[in-house]
């Protein structure tokens, strides 16, 4: 029977949980960790881990989004201000986004067909729809505020975003695209999209 935990331990707990849970994803993957790996490690029975988290799907969606609003917030901080062009700009925030992934992997374990088949609970992927929207709503009053800092520009940010973030999935049908040919793909459909921009800027 879990044991009963004072307020306390249950804040050190969470955060145990959340943190030995990173590390085994991003080092066993999804399939391969298991609850009562991660439980073991932190040093609480099984059946204590449903006080914390309703499911294993749960708690990946828990550090997803953590560490994926970690990135969001060190990009809002890092381009928000700079009077750089807006297709440099562009560039720069897809390669700060690329390398983050590489540096954290959780960040594309959350769309791997294995994480996507295990997180069957509505109330997680509904937890997961409700976050890119979060995300995209972020990363579009970026864009906006990128072209109102610049000029007048024919174009809606939500476009540019969904176009930004459609690169990210690219990832997942490498081997379709040809893994030759990868990362030049990536590189020119970033191209486009900062030319797409630039080149809507209107004429004052």
């Amino acid at each position: 029977m879990p044991r009963h935990f004072s307020e306390k331990e249950k804040v050190l707990i969470r955060k145990q949980l959340i943190e030995t849970g990173l590390e085994m994803f991003e080092k066993y993957g999804v399939n391969k960790t298991n609850i009562s790996d991660i439980t073991y490690k932190v040093g609480i029975a099984k059946g204590s881990f449903y006080n914390f988290f309703a499911s294993k799907g749960d708690l990946l969606m828990e550090i997803y989004s953590e560490e994926r609003q970690k990135v969001q917030l060190k990009a809002v901080k890092l381009f928000q201000n700079s009077d750089e062009d807006i297709d440099i700009l562009i560039k720069k925030h897809t390669s700060f986004l690329m390398d983050a992934k590489k540096k954290r992997p959780i960040l594309n374990l959350i769309y791997d067909n294995d994480a996507l088949t295990m997180i069957t609970d509505r109330s997680v992927r509904t937890r997961l729809l409700a976050y890119n929207d979060l995300i995209n709503d972020q990363m579009t009053e970026m864009i906006q505020e990128w072209m109102d800092r610049r000029g007048h520009y024919n174009v809606d940010a939500r476009i540019v975003t969904s176009m930004l973030r459609s690169i990210s999935f690219l990832q997942f049908h490498d081997f379709a695209i040809g893994e030759d040919v990868y990362n030049q793909t990536v590189n020119a459909i970033v191209d486009a999209i900062s030319m797409y921009v630039k080149y809507s800027q209107k004429e004052e």
